[in-house]
């Protein structure tokens, strides 16, 4: 477990799967200002949120802090918390099967899981500007960003 400042967790058990993810949530600086009190944020969905989360959140601290992004909110969103190998994210980051693999192909399912749970949540928790959203990825999860 780890600390970070203006940020919290969701824990969400996806209703098509029964998988649980987690949705770790960082404010920007100025979101609790009172004269940011109307604002809405633009958002950035993560996958692979294990670990890019961290990341993410470390390198707009300077970016932020500098006035050279502009603040949003950042969500990274976990893979699979009962199945942490790399078979969560071949499952769930690839829309198609493996021609010789078992285990690959399941990312209509957790595109319903972030489509229909994970973003209505943090729209009605958070001042959010659902028209100014993006999901960002790499590797299978540049993949399935594409995708």
């Amino acid at each position: 477990p780890y600390a970070l400042e203006r940020s919290a967790v969701h824990a969400l058990r996806a209703e098509g799967t029964g998988r649980r993810y987690d949705l770790n949530v960082r404010l920007p600086p100025g979101y609790a200002d009172p004269a940011n009190r109307g604002r809405r944020y633009p958002v950035l969905y993560l996958t692979d949120g294990d670990y890019t989360f961290q990341v993410a959140a470390g390198v707009t601290r300077l970016l932020f802090s500098q006035k050279k992004m502009e603040e949003f909110i950042l969500v990274g969103i976990t893979n699979d918390q009962e199945d942490l190998g790399a078979g969560a994210r071949n499952r769930d980051l690839t829309p198609w099967p493996h021609p010789t693999r078992s285990g690959y192909g399941e990312a209509a399912a957790y595109l319903a899981f972030i489509r229909d749970q994970a973003m209505p949540l943090v729209e009605a928790t958070y001042r959010v500007d659902p028209a100014r959203r993006t999901l960002v990825g790499q590797s299978y999860g540049g993949l399935f960003g594409l995708w």
